[in-house]
């Protein structure tokens, strides 16, 4: 990928993803004023008592990714012969159903250690409506992060795979 193609890429970039960038960059900003620069930001909330060891957070992390893996590997061993869809299609239903088992996981792990168990942890049915809008907010105010993570992935891959491609075919030459 040359840098031409990389500026064509970038220039596929849509509106929308314009104005959710200024609006994640505008929300960031405000927290960060309103914070502090984040030293503020945990002083207003209560404390949650629990008796987690420290090992205890690592445990989902294992369950989901361990076996996520072992599950895609499992299945590309027993059926070698899939066709790509097929392939994907099983990847994405394995991840989905891991991604459920680390959240029952991490219920179960909350519920051993917090004093309120899930209430303790953060958790409460009834204020459901309210978490779900600060959520998106939050993700609003993550999404210029993830844009800029995004574009430097994609800059970057297409900067290294330019010089090696162009490694390649000065070692051709000689």
């Amino acid at each position: 990928m040359n840098s031409s193609e990389i500026i064509e890429e970038l220039s596929k970039i849509k509106t929308v993803d314009i104005i959710l960038f200024a609006v994640g960059v505008f929300l960031f900003a405000r927290w960060l004023y309103k914070t502090s620069l984040g030293k503020d930001a945990l002083t207003d909330s209560l404390p949650r008592r629990n008796n987690m060891p420290p090992y205890m957070p690592i445990i989902p992390l294992i369950v989901w990714l361990g076996g996520v893996a072992l599950a895609v590997s499992a299945v590309n061993t027993l059926f070698p012969g899939l066709a790509k869809w097929q392939s994907v299609l099983f990847d994405n239903l394995i991840v989905s159903v891991g991604t459920i088992i680390t959240i029952a996981v991490i219920i179960f792990l909350v519920r051993a250690t917090f004093a309120r168990r899930t209430k303790g942890f953060g958790l409460d049915i009834r204020t459901i409506p309210k978490d779900f809008l600060a959520a998106a907010g939050n993700l609003f105010a993550v999404w210029p992060v993830l844009t800029m993570l995004f574009l430097t992935t994609v800059f970057w891959d297409g900067l290294f795979t330019a010089r090696i491609s162009r490694f390649k075919s000065m070692m051709n030459l000689n």
